[in-house]
């Protein structure tokens, strides 16, 4: 963000504000670019309810700038074909993510059913599934570590595993997001709720470890703490 854009472009009242900054500030002919190595703390939501509500502005945020900038995306020649490409399905996913419920729901039943009447067979599909998500998950993670470059920061065996078996029961518990982001959509309600964070400024200054950003290494301050906090 340069000074020039945060002038032209100013802040907007959508509930993801930084992705529609950024969409409005591409559809003036700025241009975006992603810092990888760039380290920016942020503190975690550790209870359910709290956790939802996050999600829920988040999701309800790309919905309303798909609403509202979809079309000029997709037919804006200053945005790049990948970039583009990438928005659009950001923008669209939680309405897929209604779908999949919908015809996840059906299969569970069709499982169910299944289960009682051929039951070795049954097991045999629904284990072979749970292993396809849980080998996706570890590939990921197995990337991940690939990228990090300080091995400090790699993901241990524990943390692997952790990760593989409660990455298939997260998204379940993130079901209810996209319904609820859709009706606050179409009652036209948007409502902010800040999301409710612990008091863990000191331990999370103690818990960030020193890293590398461009070859020089830091240790991350109060100001920067802040910042990264949503």
């Amino acid at each position: 963000m340069t000074l020039e854009m945060a002038t032209q472009i100013k802040w907007n009242n959508s509930l993801l504000d930084d992705l529609e900054f950024s969409i409005n500030g591409l559809l003036h002919g700025f241009n975006g670019g992603f810092l990888a190595n760039t380290f920016m703390p942020q503190e975690g939501v550790n209870q359910y309810k709290p956790l939802i509500k996050q999600r829920v502005r988040w999701c309800q945020g790309g919905m309303q700038c798909l609403k509202r900038y979809g079309k000029r995306v997709f037919f804006s020649k200053k945005i790049p074909p990948k970039l583009k490409t990438d928005l659009i399905i950001f923008m669209i996913l939680p309405f897929f993510s209604m779908l999949f419920t919908f015809s996840s729901l059906l299969a569970t039943i069709v499982m169910t059913y299944h289960l009682v009447v051929f039951p070795r067979k049954t097991m045999m599909v629904v284990g072979t599934v749970i292993l396809i998500g849980m080998l996706i998950t570890y590939l990921m993670i197995f990337l991940a570590n690939r990228l990090m470059r300080q091995p400090s920061d790699h993901f241990n065996y524990r943390d692997t595993v952790v990760m593989v078996e409660g990455n298939l029961i997260y998204s379940w518990m993130l079901t209810p997001v996209a319904f609820i982001s859709f009706y606050r959509l179409v009652t036209k309600r948007s409502d902010w709720a800040k999301t409710a964070h612990g008091r863990a400024s000191q331990s999370l200054r103690s818990a960030i470890p020193k890293r590398m950003v461009y070859g020089r290494s830091y240790k991350t301050s109060g100001a920067e703490e802040g910042s990264g906090r949503r």
